[in-house]
């Protein structure tokens, strides 16, 4: 396998030693780490040892050094650094999945690096969301003590614009319009990928 493992006293060495580098945090306990990070991370191992072998990969287990967890202010698991030169550059903060990595990897940009913005049914113009009443976890209680009936749709958007989740969006919406005639009955949304706090008031 074309990863290292790191330790906190390899940690410095092995971003001194490599014109380009990505470690990857992982600790104990993190699903996301090992279930859907890891396995994307191999691949793109092996995908860089044929077509970029100067880029390389680590892993540095949290769990197992946790005074240089705090030393490094590492706060939240996968954590996916970027080196150049021996100095520090970005947070990967992208999509993690083998391509997206593999991309960044390629061509490592400060874009390539950041977070991509989620796709927010609520504000795309271009979609058709019938009669749906968007609401959040404020608004909704006021919302719903105004109608007999109603049908609430809890949804994320995902960074692939509606993606995944086109067809339920249309289907809500096409029903939405279907039933508008029972005056009693409501379709409500709330995009839960938008963060608890979405909609408080600010004081």
């Amino acid at each position: 396998m074309h990863i290292e493992i790191l330790s906190d006293e390899s940690y410095d060495e092995f971003i001194a030693e490599n014109d380009e580098a990505m470690i990857f945090w992982v600790a104990e306990g993190c699903i996301r780490c090992f279930e859907i990070v890891q396995p994307e991370f191999v691949i793109l191992a092996q995908t860089l040892a044929e077509l970029k072998p100067t880029f390389k990969l680590a892993i540095i287990d949290g769990s197992e050094f946790k005074d240089f967890v705090t030393e490094k202010k590492v706060d939240s698991f996968p954590r996916l650094e970027y080196f150049k030169r021996g100095r520090f550059e970005y947070f990967y903060e992208n999509q993690q999945n083998g391509q997206a990595m593999l991309n960044f990897a390629l061509q490592p940009t400060k874009e390539g690096a950041e977070k991509p913005k989620r796709y927010i049914w609520e504000l795309d113009s271009s979609r058709d969301s019938g009669n749906i009443i968007h609401v959040n976890k404020f608004t909704f209680p006021e919302e719903v003590e105004k109608v007999k009936f109603g049908f609430l749709m809890l949804h994320a958007g995902g960074f692939d614009g509606a993606g995944s989740m086109k067809n339920a969006y249309d289907a809500f919406s096409e029903a939405s319009k279907i039933l508008a005639p029972i005056s009693e009955l409501k379709f409500f949304a709330c995009d839960c990928g938008r963060g608890k706090d979405w909609g408080k008031a600010r004081v």
